[in-house]
């Protein structure tokens, strides 16, 4: 079985090669991406937009560490189980009500918006942070991955979400999300940008490509805020608490799928 994964890895390397230097630009980027995915008003196109973020934010992961596994077998990990079609049909009506009418309030009340878009990005930023731990621990077996691996990691991963108070992560995220809000009107062709190139990415990613100057750069401010944030002591408290759920929560998993 995999080996049981260690508390002390760090938190932004992404790379195997031991003469490489930790690099933490794409997790941060696609923190932002997140946020801003999330304020599309369009039901489900915010909710999809937010998986393809995190489906490239997965693939390059992978080839940072320079692994073949197709991001595909890693899907249940980034966007959790998926249900019986009985399930989903009688869902769908519901989801569909529930996603109409919190489109309108987070409309009317702006603050629930944000607080959904902090929430989001504090999830994508733990899943691309837990998945480097994963592969840094020697969980993979090479280029080898069994469903019942991942769908242990997506268990664990809930289990520890569930069980942790996100209030102090989501603040690092909100203060980044803060950071850029001032730039309304480039945060709102950013929103445009990725409503429009979903669209058209190649294999289900959504990828910041060709971005001007001026989205970039609020995309980068975003990001050298949240690195500042999540340096501070309670968070990084949070972290290494959130590291110890997951490990014993994906040491369960696996004992339970043996």
């Amino acid at each position: 079985p995999p080996a049981p994964l260690p508390f002390d890895i760090p938190i932004f390397e992404t790379s195997m090669n031991p003469d490489s230097t930790p690099r933490s630009s794409h997790l941060l980027q696609r923190t932002m991406m997140t946020g801003i995915c999330s304020m599309v008003p369009v039901p489900f196109l915010d909710d999809l937009l937010i998986k393809k973020t995190r489906k490239g934010l997965v693939h390059r992961i992978l080839r940072d560490h320079s692994l073949n596994i197709p991001v595909s077998e890693l899907e249940t990990y980034y966007a959790g189980f998926s249900r019986g079609c009985l399930v989903r049909a009688i869902g769908l009506v519901f989801t569909i009500i529930k996603k109409v009418l919190r489109k309108i309030l987070r409309t009317v009340f702006f603050f629930l918006a944000i607080r959904r878009a902090t929430l989001e990005m504090a999830e994508t930023y733990l899943l691309g942070r837990t998945l480097n731990r994963c592969i840094q621990s020697g969980f993979f077996d090479g280029d080898r991955l069994e469903v019942k691996d991942v769908e242990a990691m997506r268990t664990a991963f809930e289990t520890a979400n569930r069980r942790s108070d996100l209030r102090i992560v989501a603040g690092a995220m909100r203060s980044a999300w803060v950071s850029i809000a001032g730039d309304r009107s480039v945060v709102r062709r950013l929103v445009q940008r990725f409503r429009k190139d979903a669209q058209s990415v190649e294999d289900d990613e959504l990828q910041p490509a060709d971005l001007s100057q001026p989205e970039q750069e609020v995309l980068e401010k975003g990001e050298a805020v949240l690195e500042e944030k999540l340096e501070k002591s309670g968070v990084k408290e949070f972290l290494h608490s959130f590291d110890a759920r997951f490990d014993k929560a994906l040491t369960e998993a696996q004992i339970e799928s043996r």
